[in-house]
């Protein structure tokens, strides 16, 4: 397990931040789906779940960008 801060943690402070709301943060997580949860609840965009697909990770990274042009 990474020492550090969670990511819902650190979503938390850059969401605070506006140079950054532009950025859809997608998190990646061993097996915790709440802490995914949590973090999207925090500001992040999603987040998948150890193990994923490439095609799993391209479709979340497509749906972020849609997102962000539609929001342009």
């Amino acid at each position: 397990m990474y020492p550090g801060p969670l990511g819902s943690e650190i979503i938390k402070k850059f969401s605070r931040h506006p140079e950054f709301e532009d950025i859809p943060f997608i998190l990646l997580y061993a097996g915790d789906v709440g802490i995914g949860k949590e973090a999207v609840e925090n500001g992040a965009f999603g987040y998948l779940i150890k193990p994923f697909g490439s095609k799993d990770l391209v479709n979340i990274a497509h749906k972020a960008l849609d997102s962000r042009k539609k929001k342009n």
